[in-house]
């Protein structure tokens, strides 16, 4: 990042929009590409305001339907009990990782 790069307008939208496909956190995929990330922002943000750059999408609110709690019956599971302490456990836990946990907490 020593090397001072001055990139073009359309060289700015090339890299904001690969970002935007990246998946990665600004400041990822900045360090990845030798980028001052405080410099793609200010690029970013000026692209937005001259409308080349798109704004990021925004996810409308989903509205959500609550129902009132109704316990299910239980399934016979497992319980252990460990100096005061009390751990329940589906029946379909998988045995290797309760394995792991007597081998730990002996």
């Amino acid at each position: 990042m020593s090397e001072r790069n001055h990139r073009s307008e359309a060289e700015w939208q090339s890299l904001i929009f690969e970002h935007s496909q990246s998946g990665q956190s600004a400041l990822d995929f900045c360090r990845e590409r030798g980028l001052y990330a405080k410099t793609f922002y200010r690029q970013r943000k000026a692209l937005r305001k001259k409308g080349l750059v798109p704004a990021p999408a925004t996810t409308p609110f989903v509205q959500l339907r609550t129902e009132p709690f109704q316990p299910q019956p239980s399934a016979p599971g497992l319980e252990l009990q460990f100096q005061g302490s009390r751990l329940q456990l589906p029946a379909d836990t998988d045995p290797s990782w309760l394995a792991m946990l007597m081998r730990k907490l002996a």
